[in-house]
C-alpha cells in the first residue's frame, strides 16, 4: 500500500491528497521495516483488515479518477495481484463487510 501510494505522489500528487484520508499519512507514511506489527493476533487481524479496506478504496477512487494509464504502474499492479491473493471482495456485501482478508492462520 505504501508503495503504491508514493508511486501515485509521483504521478499525480494533488489528486492523491484530495482522496487520501488523514490517517493514511500516520499509516503508510513509513517504511514497514521501521514500525513493529501489533503484537497480539487480533490487533494483526486488525490491521490487515483495514490495509485491505485502504487497498479497494484507493482502487476506487483510481477507477473513477481522471489519471492516464493507472492501471499499468507498477505499484498499482502488485497491488492489485496482492488484493487479489490475500482479500475476498463481494460488491453485493454491506460497506462494512465488502473485504475480508483471506486469514492464513493455522
Amino acid at each position: 500500500m505504501r508503495a503504491a501510494l508514493n508511486e501515485l505522489a509521483t504521478v499525480a500528487p494533488d489528486w492523491l491528497t484530495t482522496i487520501a484520508p488523514d490517517d493514511w499519512y500516520m499509516h503508510y507514511g513509513r517504511r514497514v521495516e521501521d514500525y513493529q506489527l501489533p503484537k497480539s493476533e487480533a490487533k494483526r487481524n486488525a490491521y490487515a483488515q483495514q490495509v485491505g479496506e485502504d487497498a479497494y478504496y484507493l482502487l476506487s477512487c483510481l477507477k473513477t479518477s481522471e489519471i492516464a494509464d493507472w492501471q499499468n504502474l507498477a505499484q498499482i499492479k502488485a497491488l492489485t495481484r496482492m488484493l487479489t491473493r490475500h482479500y475476498e471482495y463481494d460488491a453485493e456485501a454491506p460497506e462494512e463487510k465488502r473485504v475480508r482478508w483471506k486469514c492464513w492462520c493455522l
